[in-house]
């Protein structure tokens, strides 16, 4: 851990609470400013960053998405199909 507690990019260490806290926050609303989750979780923005990162880098956070309606933009059915050969 660096000062200010920030973990490094590329560390092997377990998640810890404030991890867990950024990843509900940005669960929640993927669009999470630094600043907003920063004052949220009692870190620097530049934490936030560095802990996004290395959440990304080391699996634990696969993708950042948005949930849309697909009706409103045009696609009235929704099909799955399984195909085995």
């Amino acid at each position: 851990m660096s000062a200010g507690g920030a973990l490094q990019v590329g560390s092997v260490d377990r998640i810890d609470e404030r991890d867990r806290e950024i990843v509900a926050i940005l669960t929640r609303d993927a669009r999470s400013s630094l600043r907003d989750i920063a004052k949220d979780v009692d870190l620097s923005p530049s934490s936030i960053r560095t802990r996004i990162a290395r959440l990304v880098q080391n699996g634990y956070i696969e993708r950042f998405t948005v949930d849309v309606d697909r009706r409103k933009l045009g696609f009235e059915i929704q099909v799955v199909a399984m195909i085995t050969c």
